[in-house]
């Protein structure tokens, strides 16, 4: 993957956030079917537990689906989780929002951001396999590992990732993940957005489409 080789360069800031890093609990999503996710192997999977991510508010959709918004326990101003759930309680739709400035760019990388991104893809893996394969690609940016020409296939996504590049999409059957740069509330923020059997369709998908 060009330019992942190249590694960021580590600055003060993430120097004192390099303990968030070390011993990550990845996460392990639970299909129930291809294409379907269980809620709670979901929500009992290592990303909830090691960022101590907690339920907010909850909202009903306009097709019966239910929207459910979560926090997490460091950073809170930074990090935002939308999760979409059908009437039969199965995630259909994942958001995570993420601060632009709190990201950092490809010489200047928040390693929390990194293990945040990675371990909530990861534990969407179990429908979408390529979810996890991102994920470790995403890794990669902090060691400046060469990156083998198993994660060319995401080279858009990790650009769109350090803010190089506006929008990538990643597709596989019947479900669309996207990494975009947008502007949410008057801030800057990276999206990263899955959409479980949905197929045609990218971009955020919350439970209020």
């Amino acid at each position: 993957m060009r330019g992942v080789s190249d590694g960021p360069k580590r600055s003060a800031r993430n120097a004192g956030q390099s303990r968030c890093v070390r011993g990550v609990a990845g996460g392990r999503g639970i299909a129930l079917a291809a294409g379907v996710l269980s809620w709670v192997g979901f929500v009992e999977s290592g990303f909830f537990s090691w960022f101590a991510v907690e339920e907010v508010g909850r909202q009903q959709g306009r097709r019966g689906d239910t929207l459910v918004t979560f926090k997490v326990g460091s950073y809170r101003e930074a990090v935002d989780l939308e999760v979409a759930l059908d009437p039969k309680g199965r995630v259909t739709a994942a958001n995570l929002l993420l601060d632009r400035a709190w990201i950092g760019d490809r010489f200047d990388i928040s390693p929390f951001a990194v293990d945040i991104a990675r371990s909530f893809l990861r534990a969407l893996a179990g429908p979408f396999p390529d979810a996890g394969a991102l994920g470790t690609a995403l890794w990669r940016l902090l060691d400046g590992e060469p990156a083998s020409a198993a994660w060319e296939d995401f080279q858009g996504a990790v650009d769109a990732f350090v803010g190089s590049t506006s929008r990538s999409t990643v597709r596989s059957p019947g479900s669309t993940l996207v990494l975009e740069n947008v502007v949410a509330s008057g801030r800057a923020r990276l999206r990263i957005a899955l959409c479980l059997a949905c197929p045609g369709r990218a971009g955020a998908v919350t439970a209020n489409d």
